[in-house]
């Protein structure tokens, strides 16, 4: 039997924070038929520069690896669309809205994001800054 999205998630966080991503190159990595992961690294952006997504087939579990970034988190609903669903990347751009929520992560730090969430990752703290993430992704 096929466990529930929630149980699926905390599979999904146990897994990154358990993950020996030193040894792994960066790239994307396929677990099971409902769970993936991203390693990525980067430098982080500015507020002008991010932009807001969302999803609709998965849900984001971004687990810092190295590094600070913040995330800005808003609801969906109500968001003017930018960049149409691409169904094939399961993505969608949103415009900013006028007030967020934000998280700032370090090393060890994750957040879900459902799709009902749009969000703006990889935010500069105080100045752009090399980043070492894991973006998982857990099928609804």
């Amino acid at each position: 039997m096929r466990k529930n999205l929630q149980e699926r998630i905390t599979d999904a966080v146990t897994f990154m924070k358990n993950l020996d991503f030193a040894a792994q190159p960066l790239g994307k990595y396929e677990v099971d038929a409902d769970f993936y992961y991203v390693l990525q690294a980067y430098d982080s952006k500015t507020e002008e520069t991010a932009r807001y997504e969302a999803h609709r087939k998965y849900v984001d579990v971004q687990f810092i690896v190295e590094g600070c970034e913040r995330i800005d988190i808003a609801p969906l609903n109500g968001l003017a669309v930018e960049t149409d669903y691409a169904e094939e990347k399961d993505v969608m751009f949103l415009q900013a809205p006028a007030q967020a929520a934000q998280a700032v992560l370090t090393a060890g730090g994750y957040v879900v994001l459902y799709p009902e969430d749009a969000h703006r990752p990889g935010v500069a703290v105080d100045k752009p800054a090399a980043v070492k993430k894991i973006v998982g992704k857990v099928r609804v």
